[in-house]
Order: C-alpha cells, then sequence, then structure tokens
C-alpha cells in the first residue's frame, strides 16, 4: 500500500464552498464577439419579453365569463326556488271606466256646433 496523497488530505478537509470557488473558472474580459452575441442573446431575450408583456395575462384558465343575466338570475332568485323576474300582474277590469266614459252626457254647444257643420255641407 502507498501512503495517502497530501493532496487528496486537503481535499478532503477543504469545505463546499471552497471547493466550489476552485472549480470555478476564472472570469476574464469578453472580446467583442463574444460580448456581440452576449448583447444579441440579451435583446432577444428581452424583445420576447416586451412581445409577451405587450399582450397581457394568459387567460385559458380563467374559465367562461358570467353573463349579465346570470348574475342578475342570482339576485332575484326567491327563497322557495321560484324564479321572479318581474312582479305579477293582476287582473284590471276597465269595463266599469269604459261604459262611464260612453255614457257622458254629450256637450251642448258642441252638439250645436256640429249640426251647423253638417247644414252649411248641404
Amino acid at each position: 500500500m502507498s501512503a495517502p496523497n497530501k493532496n487528496d488530505a486537503k481535499k478532503k478537509g477543504e469545505s463546499l464552498i471552497e471547493r466550489r470557488e476552485a472549480a470555478k473558472k476564472p472570469r476574464g474580459d469578453l472580446t467583442n464577439k463574444e460580448r456581440q452575441e452576449r448583447n444579441k442573446r440579451n435583446g432577444k431575450k428581452y424583445q420576447e419579453e416586451k412581445l409577451r408583456a405587450s399582450f397581457g395575462r394568459a387567460r385559458d384558465s380563467d374559465g367562461p365569463k358570467r353573463k349579465w343575466w346570470e348574475e342578475l338570475k342570482d339576485e332575484v332568485w326567491e327563497k322557495d326556488g321560484k324564479l321572479e323576474v318581474a312582479p305579477t300582474r293582476r287582473k284590471a277590469s276597465r269595463t266599469e271606466e269604459n261604459l262611464s266614459k260612453l255614457n257622458v252626457k254629450p256637450d251642448p254647444l258642441l252638439t250645436n256646433l256640429l249640426n251647423k257643420a253638417l247644414q252649411n255641407r248641404k
């Protein structure tokens, strides 16, 4: 058996953060070509976000919209289960009122005027 390597012992003693830092590539300055490619990617992403924002939120999961008459139906629904849309009508007999209008004595001045008009026509 060989003796344990000192580098292995060091690696085992390192914390996870230190290992992660060691594994990272050093960031260098970007070349013009790399910068242009990065800007194009970011520009496309920004353009997509603006386009989606201009359409508003997705309404697929909203469900069907309630119509105005459905809301009115809920408000008018009575406790006993009958739907009252309009108040019920009362039977009103207007025969007496109509007969009283017919039985009114004619105005004597009006009849005189009508008689004169008829005589002038002859």
